[in-house]
């Protein structure tokens, strides 16, 4: 099902179900309620069946679906960002006029590789330099990280959505006072050309993790008329989505990471890489848009695989009970 689709197809179940139950309790002719015991076992098979998985359905969630949830939900995605860019610039701000605070709300490892970052860079030297044959582990480590947060964001929104605010905005503070932090050093610059190279793909991937867990909330909230156990259910089909395209997006932001970021590659390499990172996910999430006009106009249309699963649910009942 398209999740334009399952709301519909779910409530005609339903409705069908309702009625062989009626059927069965007033007794109505055995062909009526035969021919209701085949209309529900077609509709329970088609709503609960098993999907085979194939590498083509993989390739179709991964490159379709996901970025189509991401661009259907742009809204709660351009609030994730503000709720990670407002406390990142608070924090930016903050060291910036309170300097002696660093020692209290800064780690000690990056107080650390501040205070080493004149030497580096006096000696020509990056902020992180991996030996070439420890790259491969190190972005898988990275990798790994990185999916551990994006999930964080998400399955804290079960917690009616505060769990992926804290997420976002701890993230972004921390971001935030780091960056603070380097620039009282006079080590902004030598800090982002680190971060210039993976830094789209990973902030981009967070920002949509924590809309996703956003989702969850909302349905726990605010899930309008439905209940909030099928609420919970039909955002989390687009959360999910959403969260496989965070992974994709930390996957490759991991290998920037750990082989361009992590090597004496210099600054014009890097902002080509970036370059290359958001071209992508310009395409990326431009196939997700394609997508997402194509369901709205099978939607206004009447899709073909909606009417032949809904078939025998062609006559609406009245509503089942909650």
């Amino acid at each position: 099902f398209a999740p334009g689709e399952l709301t519909d197809f779910a409530a005609r179940y339903r409705e069908a179900a309702a009625d062989l139950a009626r059927a069965r309790t007033y007794r109505a002719p055995p062909e009526a309620v035969a021919r209701l015991e085949r209309l529900v076992a077609a509709g329970h098979n088609a709503l609960y069946r098993d999907e085979r998985g194939s590498w083509r359905r993989i390739w179709s969630v991964l490159a379709v679906e996901c970025p189509a949830a991401v661009v259907r939900s742009w809204r709660v995605v351009a609030l994730a960002l503000a709720l990670f860019a407002v406390p990142a610039a608070a924090g930016y701000r903050l060291m910036r006029d309170r300097p002696e605070l660093a020692q209290e709300l800064i780690p000690e490892e990056m107080l650390r590789r501040a205070a080493a970052g004149r030497g580096r860079v006096a000696e020509g030297r990056k902020y992180v330099e991996i030996a070439r044959a420890e790259r491969p582990a190190a972005a898988s480590f990275i990798i790994v990280n990185n999916v551990r947060v994006a999930f964080a964001c998400f399955a804290g929104g079960i917690f009616l959505g505060l769990g992926a605010l804290v997420a976002l905005a701890y993230n972004g503070l921390a971001l935030g006072t780091f960056a603070g932090h380097f620039a009282n050093q006079g080590l902004l610059a030598y800090l982002l050309e680190f971060v210039v190279g993976h830094g789209v793909l990973e902030l981009s991937a967070i920002w949509i993790a924590g809309a996703a867990g956003f989702l969850l909330g909302r349905a726990l909230v605010a899930p309008g008329e439905l209940t909030r156990a099928d609420a919970l259910v039909l955002s989390g089909r687009t959360a999910l989505r959403m969260v496989g395209a965070a992974v994709v997006l930390l996957a490759i932001a991991g290998l920037i990471e750990g082989f361009l970021s992590a090597s004496r590659v210099g600054l014009a390499a890097r902002a080509a890489v970036s370059g290359g990172s958001a071209a992508f996910l310009l395409v990326y999430l431009a196939s997700g848009a394609r997508a997402a006009r194509r369901l709205e106009a099978s939607r206004a249309s009447g899709s073909p695989a909606l009417r032949s699963r809904a078939r025998w649910f062609a006559s609406p009942g009245p509503a089942s009970p909650r």
